[in-house]
């Protein structure tokens, strides 16, 4: 498997162990949000690759998770999901997929926004890996 999807799959193993968590809407499954549904989409944004030593790459980047909760219910739903989340990936810094060991580096919780029928923020879990 790729080094891309074992981190992937690290994060998302991670993610899916967070209690209370609503529909989860992966890339390309065709999901259609419906107004007041609340759920997560989460993404992996891998940066520049950089040769750390002679036959070791360091690999960075995002795993982003957006998260939408209905509108009606104010933000305090959703600051609750984010902080579950958020405290999740805190609890283990360090996972694996196959061979690879990601370490999380910094968790962040963006401000809370209106976005069409939801309020929306998003948690941001920066990774690093070797390889």
């Amino acid at each position: 498997m790729s080094l891309n999807n074992n981190i992937q799959n690290a994060l998302t193993t991670q993610l899916n162990t967070v209690s209370g968590l609503p529909i989860i809407a992966y890339a390309n499954s065709g999901f259609e949000p419906a107004n007041g549904v609340d759920f997560v989409r989460p993404t992996l944004i891998p940066a520049k690759s950089e040769l750390f030593a002679l036959e070791i790459g360091r690999h960075h980047g995002i795993y982003q998770v957006d998260l939408y909760t209905a509108l009606n219910k104010g933000t305090a739903p959703l600051l609750l999901l984010a902080d579950s989340i958020r405290d999740k990936f805190l609890t283990q810094r360090r996972l694996t997929s196959d061979t690879d060991v990601i370490f999380i580096q910094e968790i962040s919780i963006s401000p809370a926004q209106r976005v069409e029928g939801w309020w929306s923020c998003y948690v941001e879990i920066n990774y690093m890996c070797f390889n």
